[in-house]
């Protein structure tokens, strides 16, 4: 990710389902979900139309990997639920840096459910410079109330994941 041409931008879910239908490659079975993936849908067009590219000319914008890659969004959604409150963190030196150097993106979301229907979600975003390094630009936590659905707090992770990806690089 770090050699390829600048403006890529890797989103990443370990939502194997949520990747499928956000590229087009499985159908969202419930009209419930449907305004939830139309603002999905929107938001992902609009960081194409602005130039932002998926990590390879035949890949997916958003894609799936195992829940071991996810780990720093998993880890704030979690933060979120044990402190019972939103929280967020910025390095904005490193934000500039990210900006004037034209870094590659890789952004991270993910829904944690608790048994007791507790959710939140996790943001993680990733700039990787052409030197190889990788910084950590921003982490956030977003409680989402009681969710009957592990998916919907998966699907509104990503949906604050793009929120942010959007605040923090205006189009």
């Amino acid at each position: 990710l770090c050699e390829s041409p600048c403006h890529w931008l890797w989103v990443q879910t370990d939502n194997q389902k949520l990747a499928e239908i956000l590229g087009g490659h499985s159908q969202l079975t419930s009209d419930d979900f449907r305004p939830l993936f139309v603002r999905l849908g929107r938001a992902m067009f609009k960081f194409m139309e602005s130039g932002w590219k998926p990590i390879t000319r035949i890949s997916d914008l958003v894609l799936w990997d195992r829940r071991e890659f996810n780990s720093t969004a998993d880890h704030a959604a979690n933060v979120a639920l044990d402190a019972m409150q939103d929280w967020s963190i910025t390095d904005d030196d490193a934000l500039q840096e990210a900006k004037a150097k034209d870094a590659n993106i890789r952004a991270s979301a993910d829904g944690a459910k608790r048994g007791s229907g507790q959710s939140a979600a996790g943001v993680a975003i990733m700039a990787y410079h052409k030197d190889g390094r990788r910084v950590l630009l921003h982490r956030s936590g977003h409680l989402l109330g009681n969710l009957q659905s592990a998916f919907l707090a998966e699907a509104l992770a990503m949906e604050l994941c793009f929120q942010t990806l959007a605040e923090l690089f205006p189009t």
